[in-house]
């Protein structure tokens, strides 16, 4: 026979690990958030260096400042592609974080369907186990009265 108490204990102890696990979720997701707005925060800013070193590169000065110019536009490019990277894995991982609690949650669903299915289970088989406990009896009474000989009298009238 399922044991509801025991059901709502372990149904307990989950939604106190499940709220723990939510707010540190919440404060992983900010964080998160804190990151991406840094990334792009600086990307538009590195895309602007970008074009002014390609420009000085076009202008007319001297080739060591050209060659300058070209060298500093390498790592910036590279520096600009990485935080985009940066910022895609962050919103990918932000995305996955929230798929797995969407599951959780379905699963905290299904567990309280689960936990009120075998509590009104319980509560059937009592609801059984008493009318086949009353139906004994009246077989029991029935015996009792076939053994003493005494015919069915009509009470009606």
């Amino acid at each position: 026979m399922l044991d509801a108490g025991g059901v709502n204990r372990g149904l307990a102890n989950w939604a106190h690990h499940f709220n723990a696990s939510y707010a540190s979720a919440k404060l992983k997701d900010r964080f998160y958030a804190v990151l991406v707005a840094s990334c792009t925060y600086a990307m538009p800013r590195l895309t602007a260096l970008h074009v002014w070193l390609d420009n000085v590169q076009k202008s007319r000065i001297a080739a060591i400042f050209k060659l300058v110019a070209l060298l500093l536009s390498f790592p910036v490019f590279n520096l600009k592609y990485f935080l985009f990277k940066v910022a895609f894995g962050i919103n990918q991982r932000r995305m996955l974080d929230l798929h797995y609690h969407q599951v959780l949650l379905y699963a905290e669903q299904g567990i309280e369907q689960t936990a009120s299915s075998a509590l009104y289970l319980r509560h059937s088989m009592q609801a059984i186990n008493a009318l086949n406990h009353v139906g004994n009896s009246l077989d029991r009474v029935h015996k009792a009265v076939n053994r003493s000989g005494v015919s069915h009298v009509d009470l009606r009238g």
